[in-house]
């Protein structure tokens, strides 16, 4: 029993010392805790890695939704603390000493890279979203990959980037499409501007220079890659370019700069936002630039001109001949303004206004245009009321004394534009059903004054209306449905238009997600497609005259029946006192024939006139790229169907993630339809001639042989003696016209991938292939189709910002391969090219309200075109110091 005792005080004891030494050892342990913010905005960082170390010793975690950490149970030590987060400069902070039973408080600050993972997009969707999130490939450029470089025009930004096709045309003329079908005059990209259409009202092209928005007040630009008409109706077949400006609540102070570079390039602009309240707000910009252009001269552009206007009664000179020379002088002045008044904290309204006038040189798919003072400009109000947007918006052109350097025509375009749109969304079932829906009404104005509509000029409104409807609906955690669907009903189309979308979106986790989408969008034609009608008579063709004509609702239908002449055709002509429909056979018009060669001192007056059976007809189209006649059958006369808007119709499945913390990978693979394109202007309607050899054994009966076959030769080349003229043409007139034609696909890969350190570097390479860029046309088609953009693309970005230092640089490469070109300005090939461009901004150390910045594009000089019919383009360099208060 003692020793017992014994035993059970020694273990007593030796619990009391284990248990004391256990309970000292937990009191001993100390906390960490704090807040990370952005050393910029302060703004709270959800999401950072804290790791703390000693020795062996580590222990992490991350920071909750408020930016705040804490990481507890720490024995009393000296550590090392390390902060990481994608788009900031990493920290580290030594010799942190934590005392037994100690709570310390730290606070930290990140400094950020000007890089942004995953960034809100409202373009995709028509509402604020996740770029990984949208139903839709979306690359978005932020304000710090705008300003650190100078440009004369925005659209430089877009080079190198993925599916993206810029050509530029001159120093400050750019052409911009996604995914292909560029041209000459491009509309197949959609661009907004804070949601206004930029396109110029009537021609409906997109001049980037026209766009009065200067580079420092842009927020961002997004980038909708495929087709958009499922939410943004007509012309967005080819995707949605999104430009989005400050707030001048976000944004005040002044900034002015000026700058210079080679071709004689003078650049200055300014802008400044301010508040007068706490609820009124406003912002004022305006830019200038001059320089010289790349020069180019087309060889069909004669060396003199007389200008003047073509009207439907033919064309009216002003003046006499001039030279016609290029005038390759490049200028641009433009001015923005804006007030935003926050009603409410959910009501605002915004109102801005703004003009632009360049002068240089514009490619269009009938010739180059001397632009001289062309102006544009556009009042707009927006209204937004928690859910509920709402806008009107104004837009004009006037062309000013702008003419076609090809024949001195004056373009005379004083359009406009007028929009009212109204959209809302709401939220159902616990937030996993969301509704958007939305109307716009266009109204489309062109005012040609009488030149190029002709006798359409008071009949060429077109009224455009469209309602859509977008259903998301979170089917799990993981799973989103996106449902979408929109109808438009044109003026000047049969049928109405409708413009589905399918997306099924699955975030596997928080950072890799899948997309499979379809989309249907389509493409009015142009408004002069319609609606041209004006003479394009040459003195050769006298007594018949040649009009260049849109095509009416109707279409142009051509008679046939058992009683026609070739082909059961009809025809009409010139030296008809009436306007007669003729079986299409030359012997009805022996008589004139007769007539014309007593002129010329030849008598055929004795001759009996041949009839059907003895002498044959034979038909001939004038080709207007020669002035020759070219021999035609009547399998060539094909009625013209009313125009059709063009399709695309596309399947693509997509794939964008973080594969680690620094890299972010995106794919694409898509398969697209396109049918009913806009043929080139040509002759439809051909005209009669005798049959030379029928002709020749006729005459060998009055004359010799030889003499017969002279004179049936001269006849059957040179005297048309009627046109095969639709129902709906000018009688005897050479119709000029265009038609919808053409069904061809092809797939297309893009990939990119992205590469942040997580200090101030990152990298971005993207490669992009189409499978076919040109389809060779089918029997009956009037023309090939080119996608008019190389089959591959490389483009790879190294970019440099160092916030504390104040410095933000870019290497940019770019390779493009050659690609074939059919346009409204001709046919060939673009040989591939290679391009390198940097550019760098600083600011000054002794202060840093002044920055420095240098733009090279081209630095090596690489002489190469872009298109055809415009001149190589070489280095461009731009310095520009920039102060800012």
């Amino acid at each position: 029993m003692r020793h017992k005792a014994q035993w059970i005080l020694t273990a007593l004891i030796l619990s009391s010392i284990i248990i004391f030494s256990s309970t000292k050892s937990f009191g001993q342990v100390a906390l960490l805790h704090g807040i990370i913010t952005d050393a910029k905005t302060n703004e709270e960082l959800a999401g950072a890695n804290v790791i703390i170390t000693s020795g062996e010793f580590r222990k992490g975690t991350s920071t909750n939704s408020k930016g705040e950490y804490k990481i507890q149970d720490l024995p009393a030590d000296s550590y090392t603390l390390s902060i990481t987060f994608i788009s900031y400069k990493s920290k580290i902070i030594k010799d942190i000493v934590l005392a037994a039973y100690e709570t310390k408080l730290l606070n930290v600050e990140l400094i950020p890279t000007g890089i942004e993972m995953n960034p809100v997009v409202v373009t995709a969707s028509r509402r604020p979203e996740k770029v990984t999130e949208a139903p839709a490939a979306v690359i978005v450029l932020k304000s710090t990959d705008i300003e650190s470089n100078p440009t004369l025009v925005t659209t430089e930004h877009l080079k190198g980037l993925t599916a993206v096709d810029v050509v530029s045309t001159g120093l400050n003329q750019d052409r911009v499409v996604i995914r292909g079908f560029n041209g000459a005059i491009s509309s197949r990209l959609l661009v907004l501007i804070d949601n206004r259409l930029a396109q110029v009202p009537s021609l409906r092209f997109n001049v980037y220079n026209l766009i009065p928005t200067i580079d420092d007040d842009i927020e961002r630009i997004e980038l909708v890659l495929g087709p958009g008409s499922a939410l943004y109706g007509p012309n967005s077949a080819g995707g949605v370019m999104h430009i989005i400006t400050r707030s001048p609540f976000s944004s005040q102070g002044t900034t002015v700069t000026i700058g210079g570079g080679e071709r004689s390039l003078f650049l200055a602009s300014f802008r400044h936002a301010g508040i007068i309240n706490q609820q009124i707000g406003y912002k004022i910009s305006g830019q200038y630039y001059q320089g010289n252009d790349w020069k180019y001269f087309d060889p069909a552009e004669p060396d003199s001109i007389t200008k003047g206007v073509q009207t439907s009664e033919g064309r009216i000179d002003e003046g006499g001949k001039i030279a016609n020379e290029r005038d390759f002088d490049v200028e641009k002045i433009s001015a923005d303004a804006r007030f935003d008044f926050l009603l409410t904290n959910d009501f605002t309204a915004i109102l801005s206004g703004g003009i632009s006038r360049i002068s240089d040189i514009e490619i269009t798919g009938a010739s180059a245009v001397q632009a001289i003072d062309w102006t544009s400009s556009y009042i707009q109000g927006r209204l937004s009321y928690k859910a509920l947007f709402a806008q009107v918006y104004f837009n004009r052109s006037d062309a000013g004394e702008s003419f076609f350097l090809r024949n001195g025509d004056l373009l005379i375009d004083n359009s406009s534009l007028l929009v009212a749109q109204i959209q809302h969304g709401f939220t159902l079932i616990n937030e996993r059903q969301h509704f958007t829906y939305g109307a716009d009404l266009l109204l489309t104005r062109p005012n040609t004054q009488s030149t190029l509509h002709g006798s359409n000029e008071d009949n060429d409104d077109i009224n455009e209306i469209g309602v859509y409807l977008q259903s998301e609906t979170i089917l799990s955690s993981k799973l989103k449905l996106i449902l979408a669907a929109r109808v438009d009903e044109n003026s000047r189309l049969q049928d109405i238009v409708f413009s589905p979308r399918a997306a099924i979106v699955y975030r596997a986790n928080e950072n890799n997600t899948f997309r499979i989408t379809f989309n249907r969008a389509y493409q009015t034609p142009e408004t002069g497609d319609f609606f041209f009608d004006f003479d394009v008579s040459s003195p050769e063709l006298d007594p018949y005259r040649a009009r260049l004509r849109g095509v009416p609702e109707t279409g142009y239908n051509f008679r046939r029946d058992e009683n026609g002449g070739i082909g059961g055709l009809y025809m009409q002509s010139p030296f008809m006192p009436d306007p007669l429909d003729l079986p299409a056979e030359a012997t009805q018009m022996w008589d004139v024939v007769v007539s014309l060669l007593a002129q010329e001192g030849i008598d055929l007056s004795a001759l009996p006139p041949p009839n059907s059976e003895q002498v044959g007809s034979i038909l001939k189209l004038l080709d207007t790229n020669t002035g020759e006649f070219v021999a035609a059958s009547p399998d060539d006369v094909i009625d013209i169907a009313p125009l059709e808007p063009q399709r695309t119709t596309a399947f693509e499945i997509g794939y964008i993630g973080n594969v680690s913390e620094k890299l972010v990978i995106g794919t694409n693979i898509y398969y697209e339809n396109n049918i009913n394109f806009i043929a080139p202007y040509v002759v439809e309607t051909p005209n009669v001639f005798f049959e030379p050899t029928s002709l020749a054994v006729y005459l060998s009966n009055f004359m010799p042989s030889e003499d017969a076959m002279e004179l049936a030769d001269f006849i059957s080349k040179r005297i048309p003696v009627g046109t095969v003229t639709p129902e709906e043409g000018n009688p005897a007139d050479l119709l000029v016209t265009t038609r919808t034609y053409g069904n061809v696909s092809h797939y297309g890969v893009e990939l990119s991938l992205t590469y942040y350190t997580l200090g101030y570097w990152s990298f971005r390479g993207n490669y992009s292939y189409v499978s076919e860029n040109f389809w060779e046309r089918e029997v009956g088609e009037p023309e090939d189709v080119a996608l008019n953009a190389p089959k591959h693309k490389i483009g790879v970005t190294v970019h440099y910002n160092n916030w504390e230092l104040g410095l933000n640089s870019q290497l940019r490469l770019r390779y493009i391969d050659s690609f074939p070109v059919v346009s409204g300005v001709g046919r060939g090939t673009v040989p591939s090219y290679f391009v390198v461009d940097i550019n760098a901004s600083y600011k000054l150390p002794f202060n840093r309200s002044f920055e420095l910045a240098l733009s090279i594009q081209n630095v090596l000089n690489n002489l190469h075109r872009e298109f055809i019919a415009v001149p190589e383009i070489g280095r461009l360099a731009i310095l520009r110091l920039k102060y800012s208060f």
